[in-house]
């Protein structure tokens, strides 16, 4: 019985797309939008992709370490001089930057969602 409720709830989303059949060939930018929710690597066109090449995630790991350890000497830095403000501004856009390349990272595991894109 919950096979059956499975695959009547599965069938079609709150939008109309039915998760397992996605029509690849359409030109409606609606259709579009929605469907890439559920694409992934070789099951949907690259043209549907957020940006327009995949983020490499050696170079992206290595820039969020770097970040990272910056963050933390920053820290230490900022506690051992008792300069508290600078130290808080300098360490919140230095997290921001490790941030955004963790988005990168995701960005390529799943480059057809615009969530890790914003992120």
């Amino acid at each position: 019985m919950n096979t059956i409720f499975y695959v009547v709830a599965r069938a079609v989303d709150e939008n109309g797309i039915d998760p397992d059949h996605i029509d690849i060939d359409s030109i409606d930018p609606l259709t579009i939008a929605v469907s890439r929710r559920y694409c992934g690597i070789g099951k949907c066109p690259e043209s549907w992709q957020a940006i327009e090449y995949r983020p490499s995630v050696a170079g992206n790991v290595v820039y969020m370490l770097i970040f990272l350890a910056l963050f933390g000497g920053q820290l230490w830095y900022g506690a051992r001089n008792k300069t508290w403000s600078f130290a808080g501004t300098m360490c919140a856009g230095i997290f921001g930057e490790a941030v955004g390349y963790i988005g990168r990272i995701m960005l390529n595991l799943k480059p057809l969602g615009m969530n890790f894109f914003l992120l």
